[in-house]
């Protein structure tokens, strides 16, 4: 995938987030997919919202 689309955040800031949890799902021009977290940790601060990345 070279550009897609946030579509949904799963986790909020402040969440605690936990190695292979998803976290966001984002949109491409073929498919919707769920992305996870490779760490255990806590979102600090969303920077990025729904739009194209």
């Amino acid at each position: 995938m070279t550009k897609g689309k946030i579509i949904s955040w799963i986790k909020y800031e402040g969440d605690v987030l936990f190695k292979d949890e998803f976290v966001i799902v984002i949109e491409s021009d073929k498919a919707d997919m769920d992305v996870e977290t490779f760490y255990d940790g806590i979102l600090a601060v969303i920077i990025v919202g729904k739009e194209k990345i």
